[in-house]
């Protein structure tokens, strides 16, 4: 039976910051329904090993290739790999660093060529910061902080209007009871950060650190109109990739919320049903209180990776591509304002288009 929304969910419609704002609260149930930024590697090198929030990256290259922690070589010195001698330990002075600051494998793929003094003055920058250091134990994460210096000011950007306006709109769809459904916000909050986060990082080139995921990228950029000399072909692979990937994201998405909706409205059900028996009430005759009725997860998962490959793909490559050409052009100081400015807007736009979309296919 399809779902009808009350004042209170219209009115959260205006909040809700993004796509799986709007799938959480206006889809997977009745109790959760009341309830980039510029990617791309910089042409120039950095002037301080920060990762200041108004500092915005040149458009410029990127493989879009990622590696993993690994083997690699051992210090500064110099070697042919790619039929060219790099001086290793020059650009290691020139950033500042030691060859025992740098991973093996970062190590590695300097040597080889794949990355010069830019992404060591990105590394630099990451060792300089307690939370960059502890995300750049995840490979994938680190690669493209070396790429892209502003990965955290990003990601701060995109977490922090999610979880800001998904508090919002749960607090204006559930009102009153918004203290005794905390369980259902704060289910509802791990699955938004999740996704926000796996969207930004899906979207960020990656410094080709391995070998092996530089020659498999096959120069795919990290959204398809990044700077650069990309093919239409290559730029066009970009999008498919993203589609695909943005699809999976929503399947997970879709059924990680149904299921933790399930489980929390399962507990809910046999916490009312010892309450009632405790006090002697007929179960069977309603006693319990009333049955919640959840919408069907097979239906979501589908529409929702649709509507992300379609629509949240397409914006966000928008999105990325808009922010790398003209945001950084801004005086710093109006920078993440402008970012953020735009980046609402663009979940306003998903969150209208999704419930729109749910509705159309009778998920409402």
């Amino acid at each position: 039976r399809p779902m009808q929304p009350g004042p209170g969910l219209l009115l959260s419609t205006l909040l809700v910051a993004a796509p799986a704002k709007a799938l959480h609260a206006h889809v997977l149930g009745p109790a959760l329904r009341r309830s980039h930024a510029a990617f791309s590697r910089s042409s120039q090198p950095a002037s301080t090993a920060s990762l200041a929030l108004d500092g915005f990256s040149g458009a410029g290259g990127g493989t879009g290739g990622h590696g993993s922690r690994g083997g690699g070589g051992g210090g500064g010195g110099w070697d042919d790999d790619d039929g060219e001698n790099i001086d290793t330990h020059a650009m290691l002075t020139d950033a500042g660093l030691h060859a025992d600051h740098v991973p093996p494998d970062v190590l590695a793929a300097l040597r080889a060529g794949r990355i010069g003094l830019p992404e060591l003055i990105n590394w630099k920058a990451v060792l300089n910061s307690p939370l960059a250091r502890f995300l750049a134990s995840v490979g994938y994460v680190r690669d493209r902080l070396i790429a892209e210096p502003r990965l955290l000011s990003v990601l701060a950007i995109e977490l922090g209007l999610g979880s800001v306006c998904s508090l919002t709109a749960d607090y204006a769809a559930r009102g009153a009871n918004f203290a005794r459904e905390l369980d259902f916000v704060l289910a509802n909050q791990v699955v938004i950060t999740l996704t926000n986060a796996a969207l930004v990082l899906m979207l960020t080139p990656a410094a080709s650190v391995c070998a092996t995921a530089a020659a498999n990228s096959n120069g795919i950029p990290g959204f398809f109109l990044q700077s650069g000399s990309f093919s239409a072909s290559q730029r066009a692979a970009c999008f498919g990739l993203r589609a695909a990937q943005f699809a999976a994201v929503g399947v997970a998405t879709a059924a990680a919320g149904q299921g933790l909706t399930m489980g929390l409205v399962a507990a809910r059900k046999r916490l009312r049903v010892a309450a009632a028996r405790a006090k002697g009430s007929d179960v069977s005759a309603g006693g319990a209180g009333p049955e919640v009725q959840l919408a069907p997860i097979g239906p979501t998962c589908t529409n929702y990776a649709l509507f992300m490959s379609a629509s949240s793909n397409t914006r966000y490559q928008i999105i990325n591509s808009v922010e790398a050409r003209c945001v950084h052009l801004l005086p710093p100081p109006l920078r993440v304002p402008m970012s953020a400015t735009v980046r609402l807007f663009n979940n306003y736009v998903g969150s209208a288009s999704w419930i729109w979309w749910a509705k159309h296919q009778g998920l409402q």
